[in-house]
């Protein structure tokens, strides 16, 4: 009797997964060595893990960092409470300060894909995209994450640096979403790899990515228009131009004088799909029903805030049909 009870925990036990194991719930920080850097990143576990759970990669702004990614008090924070809902690991790598060297602290940039002459913005010269790929073969050994179902998402010089993953590491990526951010109109990044579904959200009115293209605010490299970057992404996937649907989200918000424009570009049952979320009169803010800016100075530095959507709900309800 008692041999049986001891094989039977050892069974249950041995179905745990990896993480449940060697991770409790919560966050957890972590550090690799990659080109003799001590790289940091920070991991989320939910509740009740199972096996081959998905991984999801979020990647801060500029002048921000793993530490204080969800800080920014919109519609970015979800993703914590998403997770939790939706079983998936979160991993928030960190990046380096370009000025100092330091790869730990919270004034952190992504090595994007503007050459290094950008104006004003000393960008690192790490190797970020190694970095990634180290990272991702970390989590799989360590994580047991379903290396099918890997997902990168980033918000303004964070989601220009998941642009340089969708294209030279688009192999290893599942989909990809991009919050407020161009690409470079002088990009140093090399060729796509692959075609790779794109989620694309954009706001008309946003202070630092100018919606039409030109400098972005501070003298930080000129971007495409963010109709140029989708039709880059919607002539690499081999998707139609002209043939897009668009639908108008419920205005469940009015006084918020915001809209939400949904872009699909689709062939059912062929090439990888390109969704294009248009933030009308709204700034460098992730939508969101539940998170309000709470003050006036950022208010003023950000700009208004949609507040008809969850930005982070409609990003991840994309990104989860894709499994490669």
């Amino acid at each position: 009797m008692y041999l049986a009870k001891v094989i039977y925990i050892i069974l249950i036990y041995s179905s745990l997964s990896f993480a449940q194991r060697n991770y409790t719930f919560g966050w957890h920080n972590e550090s690799i060595e990659v080109d003799k850097i001590e790289r940091h990143f920070r991991i989320f576990i939910p509740r009740e893990l199972q096996n081959k759970t998905p991984l999801v990669l979020i990647f801060h702004a500029s002048n921000s960092g793993m530490d204080n990614v969800f800080n920014n008090g919109d519609g970015f924070n979800e993703w914590q409470n998403l997770a939790e809902r939706e079983k998936f690991i979160i991993v928030a790598p960190n990046g380096i300060n370009p000025v100092n060297g330091d790869a730990l602290g919270t004034n952190q940039k992504w090595n994007d894909c503007r050459k290094s002459n950008t104006e004003s913005e000393k960008l690192p010269e790490t190797d970020d995209v190694g970095f990634v790929r180290e990272l991702i073969n970390w989590s799989i050994e360590n994580l047991k994450i379903d290396e099918k179902q890997i997902y990168a998402a980033g918000i303004g010089n964070g989601g220009m640096m998941v642009y340089r993953l969708a294209i030279e590491i688009g192999e290893v990526l599942s989909a990809a979403a991009v919050f407020f951010a161009n690409l470079p109109a002088d990009s140093e990044c090399t060729q796509p790899v692959k075609s790779l579904p794109i989620f694309i959200m954009n706001s008309t009115d946003d202070p630092f990515v100018p919606f039409d293209g030109g400098i972005i605010t501070g003298e930080r490299g000129r971007v495409l228009s963010a109709e140029e970057t989708l039709n880059f992404w919607v002539n690499l996937n081999d998707l139609h131009p002209l043939k897009r649907t668009n639908k108008f989200h419920e205005d469940i918000n009015p006084d918020d004088n915001s809209r939400v424009i949904k872009n699909e570009f689709n062939r059912p049952f062929a090439n990888p799909p390109v969704v294009f979320y248009v933030i009308t009169n709204s700034g460098h803010v992730v939508p969101s029903i539940k998170y309000a800016l709470l003050s006036s100075h950022q208010r003023e530095l950000l700009g208004n805030q949609n507040r008809d959507i969850e930005g982070v709900v409609e990003a991840w309800r994309f990104l989860r049909r894709f499994s490669k």
